[in-house]
């Protein structure tokens, strides 16, 4: 008896640690609810470069080239036309889904969404999202850029006497 109360526990009776529901959705509404997670440091790294900054993509705040990368990698997310769960991964520290996805415009992209459907990373080509094969960089390797997403700060609830403020 007690191998079965530990086999249930093991086995994840508690509360799902990645996100559930269907994919698409789940990419797709990832790509709104990002931005107003708060303060977020975005990593950038690709085959040529190396970005990192702490930014607030819903006011505009922090270095202009890394919230635009950031916005354009959500935005492949928003309008994705397809997703399928691929498997759980931790990103950074935290549970999440990958997501193999295609994007508008026919290529293929990976995303990472935790429980809360933040996105925490999106991987694409770098180069067209065509559907074409991604740029070889010198190595023989594929060229990929990857965009994470690391929640700093959440804004802060407002409580009224009697629950919070929505």
């Amino acid at each position: 008896m007690l191998s079965a109360a530990l086999v249930a526990t093991a086995c994840g009776d508690g509360a799902p640690r990645v996100p559930t529901g269907d994919p698409l959705t789940v990419v797709q509404t990832s790509a709104e609810r990002t931005p107003r997670a708060g303060l977020l440091r975005v990593i950038v790294t690709g085959p040529e470069e190396t970005l990192d900054g702490e930014v607030r993509l819903v006011s505009g705040t922090g270095p202009s080239e890394i919230r635009e990368r950031a916005l354009a990698a959500l935005d492949v997310a928003r309008w994705a036309t397809k997703a399928v769960a691929y498997g759980g991964q931790q990103v950074r520290g935290v549970s999440t889904m990958r997501y193999e996805v295609t994007a508008r415009e026919g290529g293929r992209v990976d995303v990472w969404v935790d429980v809360e459907g933040f996105a925490r990373r999106i991987q694409l080509p770098d180069g067209p999202l065509d559907g074409s094969p991604p740029p070889v960089r010198d190595n023989g390797l594929p060229g990929y850029v990857t965009v994470d997403f690391v929640v700093v700060a959440r804004p802060q609830l407002k409580i009224a006497p009697g629950g919070p403020d929505l």
